[in-house]
């Protein structure tokens, strides 16, 4: 089977697990609107996608796959670390977190509703393997990545461990917050209020 029909299929699962157990123990004691819960889950499907091709690569793709494949996933990881610095947090997460209408500006942003919902309280521990996987995926991929010269490789190695190892500084050594300070958050939030909350109703 195809690795991203494959991702596509266990990302649903995972989404469905998800929602049962959030029906059974809501989320921050939040209760979002059924227009919201259905955002939110289209958010968190598409986290879901993203977290599995980033983190499982050699797994769904059975090695290294095509070069097609890997040329996907080092812009995807690469689109990911770079996020993590625009935004100092993840930006999936502070949009799925917008519409559990939650006071954000206390909310840390190792908080991840997407994988707090599958995981619980031991999220922390799949995020840290996470990231380890990205290092080890990108490294594999690179080594085996012939058609490229061995000096772009290294200068892509490079930015993604830079952007990689300030996004693991700012978002676990030190403590941040989903904050509107940040101005790449506040640009999410008012395209959030503006564009989305209009048409949520209760």
């Amino acid at each position: 089977m195809n690795g991203y029909i494959k991702i596509l299929i266990v990302s649903f699962v995972l989404l469905v697990i998800s929602i049962i157990r959030e029906t059974v123990q809501p989320f921050m004691n939040s209760n979002p609107s059924i227009l919201e819960y259905i955002h939110l889950y289209a958010v968190r499907y598409f986290h879901y996608i993203i977290y599995l091709i980033s983190s499982f690569y050699l797994i769904f793709f059975n090695g290294v796959g095509t070069s097609f494949d890997i040329y996907v996933y080092l812009v995807v990881v690469l689109g990911i670390v770079v996020g993590w610095y625009v935004f100092d947090s993840c930006w999936l997460s502070y949009s799925e977190l917008l519409f559990y209408n939650l006071n954000l500006e206390k909310v840390k942003t190792t908080v991840h509703p997407t994988f707090h919902s599958i995981f619980g309280n031991f999220d922390g521990y799949f995020m840290l393997l996470s990231g380890i996987l990205y290092v080890v995926n990108v490294s594999v991929l690179l080594y085996y990545l012939k058609s490229v010269k061995f000096i772009y490789k290294a200068a892509y190695y490079i930015v993604f461990m830079f952007f990689f190892i300030d996004g693991i500084v700012k978002g676990r050594v030190r403590t941040m917050y989903y904050s509107t300070k940040n101005k790449q958050l506040l640009l999410l939030k008012n395209i959030h209020d503006k564009y989305v909350k209009v048409f949520n109703i209760n």
